[in-house]
């Protein structure tokens, strides 16, 4: 059993080391506050050199002198972290916002604020309800509100759960961090994309005050920052298959057969399993992002003995956004038994990657959508209380509570759709062998919005939520027996709601309405649109839509705010879009023990922490259409979606997770560690509770999983570190995770209401091959290397690299998992400037699902660059440049035959000054 073999080896070896002479003190992960690169580069060597557990570490100063604009930006360069720039289907952009360990989801990273828990919100709307998992969106942190952040690669008992690849825990300042009885600082700064072109302000401020016996203090922090994106994309909105042509027949009993299948199949026989692409779209899109907020701190220590603190934080992220994609409609193309028939094509990979076609009545070549989300936000804060009461000398009682909430909404989405050539048709084409497509269409001035034809408009209210109340108390009892040093035992309660909600509020146009393009839209694209990537023959000079003008063409047919925005109101005739709705809660109590060991040349613990977790999930689950405008089945509810009813589930489990760690200092200078650990983490909030959608006829369906087990991993670390030098050390580690329990999607087993049995009497279940998330194993496996080495004259490099090699059984890729992570900095400094160019690269991996299917982000590379001026000792000058190359994100479904979407984000580059009291 692999708990067994966890606590056989590690405690095996804990027992040799006990033999040791007396006991070195319990090490400690402290933030010192230093300034200048070099002294930032001693500072963390420090912390790594001190700590038990395998520990990277970033300061304020670090923060400060990198490039970054919130904490992912900085994370990105320690090792083995890896950093993506979206949740999920939304696209990359030109900050990074999801944060995941050694080759990993970001799901399994456990992301902490002052040791506790925090909630973030999504502010893109598919992301409000689709598989985002437990992530945290760092979008939300500023890099300004951070004293430090602490990367635990090893897990250790009195940690929170959650963490399968390791832990980050973004420590905020306290009032009485700062050395003087005042402390003022500013920053104000202009920040310029290059695609957009608009400048806009970032400001920053603080103040902290303490008295004068250094026992009360208050800190006050504030942020507003403002920019205007620009993102020049091209997106294929995935991929399907040909289906054998079956002409229309009469089958053995006499009966008509309709025909079914792909048309393109009957004359073309090599095409059927072929994929081709359902949309090819030129994406342009704008946002004005407003993120701001900030946090309060307040310590009191009216004796050696007695501390309290309370801090309180709040981000708000206003993200008003436009998208605009003109497509190519491969789907209206190639599906069906009517459809059209290729003229001549061209197959790679399995994959159709050129066609052409002639006109075909009623098959429209091209649609356009005009999307916009003129509120769209998400949102986190806390509150934190928490009292350090010291009874004795050696005994340490902690107790600590909070609240975390984090929200996304869409409050008001209207988008207008339109054809092109739906009646008579056009010959069109593509190709995209290049990678890039090409895309045309005869006889059509495409750049002339009035080509286009109504086809229908819609709006949607999006809601989700995800709240955490905790609370926990730890005892630490020192005991100075034998190799004994500390011993540590504390408890933890939390109570977890997550909830998903929307409202569709479609309109469709009739026939005698006659909008058109121009109804809608007033210029066209920018006439440097994807000019990083762009091609011959590419769209590019095509329409985008006016937000006024689609609200005033929605609002003469119906209001698009008619639709419901109350979740309880899911009466008949309601918007309620029920399959995309979650709601999980849980409950989990935690409690651990843990012993810190020590020796002459060596430190160390272990411990256990055992957790329940108390699940309810409540399901949504599809009937059949309304008979006679009342569901078939009692207690079903109606929606214009068509019927359903709520699945209740409830399920409790347990998780016993080991620990131990161990440091042997070789020499003075180098130092051996040794890391095992069961750790785990809760499913996907979609993963467990995403709406089923059932066909009774055939008992198949699709949808989430509330019987997923949490993933579960046995982790070994063993690391050598060399501080040869001052500020210089070279450090190589390797680890491994056996992942016995994974979650990824396949076909699975469920019982559910049968609709079509059941009619109107007494209930019937049947047995469903269900499409869901499912628990499998898997492992991961890798090397960390790292350099920082002065070289001369205030010049020096810092360097590292990462190699994962993770899989599911049966070789599926793990979400996350990119072979290669490299990070390479040049550093300059003396006594009035600094500076720093980085370089960091990452090689393709999967990123996660996008309708539905796998979605693969290209390897990808960018420089950034800072420089700092020192014009006083309390004035600083600051440039700060990020992707200053302007390298193109790039995706991919399959194979890099299938392109998802290139996107362009443009540099972004800052000015400003730094003012400190």
């Amino acid at each position: 059993m692999k708990l067994r073999r966890v606590f056989a080896g590690s405690v095996s070896v804990l027992a040799l080391a006990s033999l040791a002479a007396p006991a070195l003190a319990q090490d400690t992960v402290e933030t010192v506050v230093v300034t200048g690169i070099r002294a930032s580069m001693q500072r963390a060597m420090d912390i790594k050199r001190e700590a038990t557990t395998i520990v990277d570490a970033v300061s304020a100063e670090d923060i400060g002198k990198f490039p970054d604009k919130n904490v992912a930006d900085a994370l990105q360069r320690v090792p083995g972290i890896n950093t993506v720039s979206a949740a999920s289907g939304e696209g990359g952009f030109d900050e990074n916002d999801r944060v995941s360990t050694r080759g990993t989801s970001a799901s399994l990273t456990q992301t902490l604020v002052n040791g506790h828990g925090v909630s973030t919100g999504d502010w893109f709307i598919l992301d409000q309800y689709q598989d985002i998992g437990r992530s945290v969106s760092y979008s939300l942190f500023p890099a300004e509100i951070v004293s430090s952040v602490k990367v635990y690669k090893s897990q250790q008992a009195d940690l929170v759960e959650g963490g399968v690849a390791g832990s980050v825990d973004i420590i905020t300042r306290k009032p009485l961090d700062f050395k003087d009885n005042i402390t003022l600082e500013a920053s104000a700064e202009a920040a310029y994309t290059t695609l957009r072109g608009d400048t806009t302000p970032q400001f920053n401020a603080l103040a902290a005050w303490q008295n004068d016996t250094h026992s009360f203090g208050v800190m006050l922090q504030g942020f507003y920052e403002q920019r205007n994106i620009r993102r020049d994309g091209q997106e294929f909105l995935g991929y399907s298959a040909f289906q054998q042509y079956v002409p229309a027949h009469t089958d053995a009993g006499g009966n008509a057969v309709a025909a079914s299948g792909d048309l393109a199949t009957r004359d073309h026989p090599d095409l059927v399993g072929v994929n081709y692409p359902t949309l090819i779209g030129s994406a342009y899109f704008e946002q004005e992002r407003i993120r701001q907020g900030g946090d309060v701190a307040v310590q009191f220590r009216p004796s050696n003995s007695l501390e309290f603190n309370f801090d309180a934080f709040y981000s708000h992220m206003g993200a008003s956004n436009k998208n605009n994609n003109y497509m190519f409609w491969g789907s209206k193309q190639f599906a069906g038994p009517t459809a059209n028939v290729p003229t001549s094509y061209s197959i790679v990979n399995n994959t159709l990657v050129a066609a052409s076609l002639p006109a075909k009545a009623g098959l429209a070549p091209i649609v356009a959508d005009f999307i916009m989300r003129p509120h769209s936000m998400s949102d986190a804060y806390y509150f934190n209380g928490e009292v350090t009461w010291n009874p004795t000398e050696t005994t340490t009682v902690k107790l600590k509570a909070g609240y975390t909430r984090g929200a996304g909404t869409t409050p008001q989405q209207a988008a207008w759709e339109g054809m092109v050539a739906a009646g008579t048709g056009a010959p069109s084409s593509y190709d995209f062998s290049s990678g890039v497509a090409k895309v045309g269409v005869t006889g059509v001035d495409l750049s002339n919005p009035g080509v286009l034809v109504n086809d229908w408009a819609w709006g949607a209210v999006s809601k989700a939520s995800d709240r955490e109340f905790y609370f926990q108390g730890d005892v630490e009892q020192e005991v100075k027996f034998g190799p004994f040093q500390t011993l540590k035992a504390g408890v933890r309660y939390a109570n977890h709601k997550h909830k998903s909600d929307i409202w569709d509020g479609g309109v469709s146009y009739g026939p005698g309405l006659g909008y058109t393009g121009s109804d809608v839209s007033s210029d066209n694209y920018p006439s440097d649109f994807a000019d990083a990537f762009r091609i011959s023959g590419m769209l590019t000079n095509v329409p985008k839509g006016d937000m006024s003008k689609i609200v005033n063409v929605l609002s003469t047919v119906k209001s698009w705010r008619t639709y419901t925005q109350s979740a309880a109101d899911v009466t008949r005739g309601s918007r309620y879009m029920w399959s995309g709705s979650t709601d999980v809660r849980e409950q989990t109590f935690a409690g651990y023990a843990m012993a810190v060991i020590g020796g002459e040349r060596w430190k160390g613990n272990f411990g256990l922490r055992v957790v329940s977790t108390s699940e309810k999930i409540i399901q949504p689950v599809n009937g059949t259409a309304a008979v006679g405008g009342v569901c078939p089945a009692a207690g079903d509810i109606y929606s214009d979606f068509g019927c359903f009813h709520y699945n209740s589930l409830e399920k409790t489990y347990w998780d016993i997770l080991p620990s131990a760690n161990l440091s042997f200092n070789i020499t003075d200078n180098q130092t051996l560690r040794f890391a095992a650990a069961e750790t785990m983490a809760r499913p996907d909030y979609s993963a467990l509770g995403g709406a089923v959608n059932l066909t009774d006829l055939t008992h198949v369906g699709s949808g989430g999983n509330p019987q997923l087990m949490p993933v579960r991993s046995a982790n070994y670390n063993l690391s050598y570190e060399w501080y040869y030098a001052p500020q210089a050390m070279v450090s190589l580690g390797v680890f491994y995770m056996d992942l016995s329990s994974y979650v990824t999607k396949g076909v699975t087993k469920g019982t559910y209401l049968d609709m079509l049995l059941t009619g109107q009497g007494a209930p019937v279940y049947s047995v469903y091959d269900i499409t869901a998330p499912y628990n499998t194993s898997g492992h991961d496996e890798g090397i960390e290397f790292q350099l920082q080495q002065p070289i001369w004259g205030g010049f020096g490099v810092i360097a590292n690299y990462t190699y994962t090699t993770g899989a599911e059984t049966g070789g599926g890729a793990l979400v996350g998992n990119a072979k290669n992570t490299a990070n390479l900095s040049g550093y300059y400094e003396n006594d009035w400037l600094s500076a720093r160019v980085s370089y960091t690269y990452s090689s393709a991996m999967l990123v996660g699902m996008d309708r539905s299917a796998q979605e693969f982000q290209n390897a990808y590379g960018r420089v950034d660059a800072s420089v700092n001026v020192s014009v006083t000792d309390n004035l600083t000058v600051t440039f700060n440049g990020l992707n200053l190359t302007n390298q193109t994100l790039k995706y991919y479904a399959k194979n890099a035959t299938m392109p998802r979407a290139l996107y362009s984000n443009g540099s972004q580059l800052y000015a400003g000054i730094r003012f400190k009291y």
